[in-house]
């Protein structure tokens, strides 16, 4: 059941906050607004976080459910992390604005989005805030570090840097061989680009993934989809680089 809430909340802050917002970030006001939200709650003033809901989104299902939202905020000062925020301006003149946290409290951790909305005249309205409770510095554990990796991450990373190392190799080589026909080099220099298969690591776990059926220009990508995604890093395999640099002899002087 943990695991599942986590999830959960796993994909609602690998997007924006704002479902669909490509706008700008939020202002220091704007970000002190949202997590006012948070704070009421904590303190128990259920009655007036209800109050503040825009009528749209205000159900009886947010009445029952804000008990319990707040009897999973334990006591104490948390250490809080914002992961994500924006912030756009609808055709209605509304400005739609939200943000992801983290709060960290000893030995546990809450996740939380708060969604706000303020419209023409200055009134403001909350849209949403949901609350999943999660390990501690969960945004730690997915951020790339170096510090208390195992050996297979360290062997990785010689992997990653020796792919395009014998790529660029391969690649000097060809313009330097003196007997190769001028045409045929930008040939070789386009295949030497292009690293084979796709060996990925989860630099978060230490899991790899093997894809034969790919294709990487520059033999080297690392992708990260969100706070709370792990840095995804591939490499591949210079094959045409490898190639010529094992086969090819230049002429003896």
């Amino acid at each position: 059941m943990f695991k599942t809430r986590i999830r959960v909340l796993l994909a609602l802050c690998l997007i924006a906050p704002l479902a669909g917002c490509m706008g700008q970030s939020i202002t220091a006001a704007q970000d002190s607004d949202l997590r006012g939200v948070f704070d009421q709650v904590q303190r128990g003033d259920l009655n007036g976080v209800e109050a503040t809901f825009d009528p749209q989104f205000r159900s009886p299902t947010l009445h029952a459910g804000l008990p319990d939202l707040r009897a999973q905020i334990p006591p104490g000062q948390p250490q809080i992390q914002r992961l994500n925020a924006a912030s756009e301006t609808d055709k209605q003149g509304r400005v739609n604005y939200g943000a992801s946290y983290e709060y960290d409290y000893p030995g546990r951790a809450l996740l939380v989005q708060v969604e706000r909305r303020q419209d023409a005249k200055g009134a403001k309205t909350t849209t949403a805030f949901r609350l999943v409770r999660a390990e501690p510095h969960l945004v730690d554990h997915y951020r790339f570090s170096l510090i208390g990796k195992s050996p297979e991450h360290y062997l990785f990373l010689v992997l990653v840097a020796l792919a395009p190392l014998l790529g660029f190799w391969g690649i000097a080589s060809v313009w330097r061989a003196q007997d190769l026909p001028r045409k045929w080099k930008p040939l070789w220099t386009l295949a030497m680009a292009l690293g084979f298969m796709d060996l990925t690591m989860d630099w978060a776990n230490g899991d790899v993934v093997i894809q034969i059926a790919a294709v990487h220009i520059l033999y080297v990508t690392a992708k990260k989809f969100g706070p709370l995604s792990p840095w995804m890093i591939s490499t591949s395999l210079p094959v045409a680089a490898i190639a010529f640099l094992i086969g090819y002899r230049p002429p003896k002087r």
